[in-house]
């Protein structure tokens, strides 16, 4: 029996005993997911039937018992009752038998329904398993997911019980050879030195030769660098958990950044990792945030007509930073008035059609940019973005080389041509939203706006038509006022503000006429195509420039949230698997270099 504690949920309990979701629910009788602090559950046993086989190694120079269990997949407890080693010293040339093992255990599984930017990544680092388990155990053939798709989540694809574990948490004694210091014994078990100090009581760096050292169970030092790196991780973007087959060269790569970064960034005292180990991944730094530091103060001349927030955006600074630069205890300006302007960046018309501009404006900008931070202890957080992110998320040379990254530059306003039956195959199961192809084509074709693109908006906003928004609320009062209750539907979020978006949404639906589901896409539409994607000013035609208006950084932008193109392109990118021949058309931004001075 276990009796649920306060944070716990029938994930986290699963992991922590190794047995499927599924097998709790109904060992329980559960019909919900919802737990209660000090309810007691009854936690169901696997059994496994396991075989043991043997491979030989022999020992190279430089081996030592963990590094072969690594090699191997192994523990290194099973490596020593395998050769009935009493000792950790291994000889040239020595042979081993590395054990193996079988197993006729039916591996356990939990159901899971891919969400508006999902992908198999994302997914597998969330479940702690490997991509390529999930892509096994649902017998995929490519990494494209479909919304609403259910995947069978293997619960022990990564962590087999027995021998076959390779982090496993076991204490390895090590004797001091000719030459060791702690910084060689920390690179050889891949450990910090501080952990070795730590499990020995040593408060110096002097060791002696022949003495045994304690080297610290892996699991704990994994704990511990990963309580340490949440902690550290508020300016960074992503905490990433090391998969099986990943290499600190291959993660690199795959971040577009070098291993010598990461392993700066994560304090690592080798390019050695292990399986589930926390990295924190840093999004590549650039000249505009070394420069964020350095403020170049200008003077600037209020004209008639200027107002803070008018000058700010100008200057790409907060109306904050003008305000404490200037000691000004009101807003009221008087033309002719001088201020001083705190800017980090050079003004002149060159550097505002930089990228280094544009992230200085969002930094900047009011209501402020944010970020889903995943490391946070709640997992809903929002934080202020940083420049860090900024930078990296409308740098478009980061996406460009991704078929579906890029389709954030995806050009909007033209009408693809799909027929209104394959419309409707992809709107099948989709909430709200099954059978409405006509409704959307006739609405893509009404307001020059494409259809992929007003689909794709609308399942990211209403999570596949299921949100409130869309399934239809009832308004009684619009304003505080009584008006005649009727349902509204909101397909794009319009003006559902963050304070109370059902609330906001649903009276300015109301004010709009939108009392079917046919009105809201229809309306929405029209909104969004005059809006941004056909604006006669800002022509924001493509995701990339609704979410950064490359053209005025800073202001006129869909959304605050730093990866809202980015996440619509995999919705997008399911929507045009099954059409490998349709013709896009492309519109990817180019900025001028930075002049410095």
């Amino acid at each position: 029996s276990y009796t649920v504690q306060a944070g716990d949920n029938l994930w986290s309990i699963s992991r922590a005993y190794n047995v499927s979701i599924d097998a709790i629910r109904q060992a329980n009788n559960l019909t919900t997911d919802e737990l209660s602090i000090g309810q007691l559950l009854d936690i169901p046993e696997t059994t496994t039937n396991q075989q043991v086989v043997t491979t030989s190694y022999t020992v190279q120079a430089g081996d030592n018992l963990w590094s072969i269990s690594r090699a191997y997949n192994v523990s290194i407890d099973a490596i020593r009752q395998a050769n009935n080693l009493t000792t950790d010293e291994l000889s040239i040339g020595q042979l081993l038998d590395i054990p193996e093992i079988t197993t006729n255990q039916q591996t356990a599984t939990t159901s899971y329904t891919v969400q508006p930017g999902d992908n198999l990544s994302v997914i597998a680092s969330t479940y702690n398993v490997t991509v390529n388990d999930l892509m096994n155990t649902n017998q995929l053939s490519t990494d494209v997911l479909q919304i609403g798709q259910v995947l069978e989540i293997p619960q022990e694809a990564t962590v087999t019980p027995g021998v076959n574990q390779a982090i496993e948490a076991e204490t390895v004694n090590y004797t001091v050879q000719p030459g060791d210091s702690l910084w060689t014994i920390a690179n050889q078990y891949n450990v910090t030195v501080d952990a070795l100090k730590q499990a020995n009581n040593i408060t110096t760096d002097t060791i002696v030769v022949g003495d045994t050292l304690t080297v610290p169970h892996i699991e704990e030092v994994l704990e511990h660098n990963e309580t340490k790196l949440v902690a550290e991780a508020g300016v960074k973007d992503i905490l990433y958990r090391v998969q099986r087959d990943d290499t600190i060269e291959s993660i690199a790569y795959a971040h577009n950044l070098t291993p010598e970064r990461i392993i700066e960034a994560n304090n690592l005292v080798s390019d050695n990792i292990v399986p589930n180990q926390a990295l924190i991944i840093p999004l590549a730094t650039d000249a505009s945030q070394e420069r964020a530091s350095t403020v170049n103060p200008i003077t600037y001349t209020v004209q008639s007509g200027d107002d803070l927030w008018k000058i700010a955006k100008r200057h790409a600074v907060s109306i904050d930073d003008i305000r404490e630069a200037n000691n000004l205890t009101t807003d009221s300006l008087d033309i002719g008035q001088n201020l001083v302007i705190p800017t980090t960046l050079v003004f002149n018309e060159t550097n505002r059609q930089s990228l280094e501009w544009l992230v200085e404006a969002q930094y900047n900008m009011t209501p402020t940019s944010v970020f889903h931070d995943q490391t946070a202890q709640n997992p809903e957080y929002w934080g202020k973005a940083t420049r860090e992110q900024i930078s990296y998320y409308s740098n478009p040379n980061h996406f460009v080389q991704s078929e579906t990254e890029s389709y954030q530059f995806l050009v909007l306003n033209y009408h693809q041509g799909m027929d209104v039956q394959h419309l409707n195959t992809l709107l099948e199961n989709r909430g709200v939203f099954d059978g409405m192809g006509s409704v959307f084509d006739q609405a893509a074709s009404n307001y020059d706006v494409s259809q992929v693109y007003l689909i794709a908006h609308a399942m990211l906003e209403t999570g596949n038509g299921t949100t409130p928004l869309a399934q239809g609320t009832l308004v009684t009062e619009v304003d505080g006022q009584p008006v005649t209750p009727r349902v509204v539907y909101n397909m794009y979020g319009i003006n559902a503000l963050d304070a109370n978006p059902n609330q906001y949404g649903a009276e300015y639906a109301y004010k709009q006429g939108w009392f079917t589901v046919e009105d809201a896409i229809d309306g929405g539409a029209e909104w969004i195509s005059s809006n941004y994607i056909n604006h006669p000013t800002y022509q924001q035609n493509t995701l990339y420039k609704m979410r950064w208006n490359p053209s005025a950084p800073g202001i006129h932008q869909y959304s605050t949230d730093v990866a809202w193109a980015y996440h619509q392109t995999f919705i997008i990118a399911e929507l045009l698997a099954p059409l490998p021949d349709i013709e896009l058309e492309y519109d990817i931004p180019t900025f001028t270099e930075y002049a410095a001075v």
